[in-house]
């Protein structure tokens, strides 16, 4: 199965069967019930292509699906009463979607345009074009979608700039390049995309300083690289970026210990980071990764153990201005 959303004990997903391929399926645990919601490509067939696009908020999903007799379509699910509702033509190789205030954007293509920015709005009989980034056939290939204070940014590139930080909300119009990370056709490909309580953080790429993370308050002005960790063209490549007790913390290389866990306090945001703990000694580090929230102010990773010769468990604490690390034994 491959899941979808969940509402009210309502758990929604893809499942194949060989009378039906892929289809969704419903499982309510309240009634104990599980169905298929709809058989919309009768036959075995299925209506899903090969990585299903989906977008779920809290009244359903939206999803693109192949039906008999439409071909492929923009479907959206609802959970109040378990209905489908067809929103109008899509293409199988639709890309990303996600929702912003009623508005859903997606990554779609037509005859006239590449891959580019469409909008659906409720009550319309179709999704549409909302921004031609690169005019024509050629795609501006919009992804990493991340809605953060009432925008959505996203990665585009055009004729001019290649992958680089864009930002719109749900105004016709209102799509802007934040920042020329790398000008010419290789782009910053940002990426990674984190919300703390004031800052967007993000990993992207320059010429000058590779690999490091950034941050943006939304602004063009505000765009810029966080800090340059490992100094030069070499890169930190920060990973595991994670916001955790007031904390943006995240996995480099600043050069000297390897790949360990760094953090940020987001309460002195242009403070430099600093290394939390030099779990592994050496060049290569302990390589943390998979931090994961258990908590408002606790998490839990994976890293190389002191041996460097397997995984270990690690729990991280913060407590106000302090941050404590603890060894989890015993799995």
């Amino acid at each position: 199965p491959f899941p979808v959303a969940a509402w009210d004990l309502q758990f929604l997903y893809y499942a194949t069967t060989l009378q039906y391929g892929t289809e969704l399926w419903l499982t309510t645990t309240r009634e104990s019930q599980t169905a298929m919601v709809k058989d919309l490509h009768s036959g075995s067939g299925g209506s899903q292509p090969t990585f299903p696009r989906v977008c779920a908020d809290q009244a359903g999903a939206y999803f693109v699906a192949y039906s008999t007799p439409s071909g492929w379509g923009l479907f959206r699910y609802r959970f109040t009463d378990g209905g489908i509702e067809e929103l109008g033509p899509a293409v199988k190789n639709t890309g990303e979607m996600i929702v912003l205030g009623n508005a859903l954007f997606l990554d779609m293509e037509d005859d006239l345009h590449g891959h580019e920015l469409w909008i659906y709005r409720p009550g319309e009989t179709a999704a549409r074009l909302f921004a031609d980034l690169w005019p024509g056939t050629e795609p501006s290939n919009p992804q990493q979608f991340f809605v953060w204070r009432d925008s959505l940014y996203f990665q585009a590139q055009t004729e001019e700039h290649g992958p680089e930080l864009w930002k719109c909300n749900t105004m016709e119009g209102s799509a802007i390049e934040l920042a020329d990370i790398t000008p010419g056709p290789k782009g910053g490909s940002p990426y990674g995309f984190v919300a703390t309580d004031a800052l967007l953080y993000f990993r992207a790429k320059d010429s000058s300083h590779g690999h490091e993370l950034w941050m943006t308050d939304g602004t063009p002005e505000g765009t810029r690289m966080a800090f340059d960790l490992y100094p030069g063209q070499e890169s930190s490549n920060p990973y595991n970026i994670t916001f955790l007790g007031g904390f943006l913390f995240f996995t480099a290389d600043d050069g000297a210990s390897g790949e360990e866990l760094w953090a940020i306090d987001c309460h002195k945001p242009m403070n430099p980071p600093t290394l939390v703990r030099d779990l592994l000694p050496g060049p290569q580090g302990a390589e943390p990764h998979n931090l994961t929230p258990i908590s408002e102010n606790t998490g839990i990773f994976v890293y190389k153990n002191e041996r460097g010769d397997g995984d270990a468990l690690m729990q991280v604490t913060v407590n106000g201005s302090e941050i404590s690390l603890a060894a989890i034994s015993g799995i």
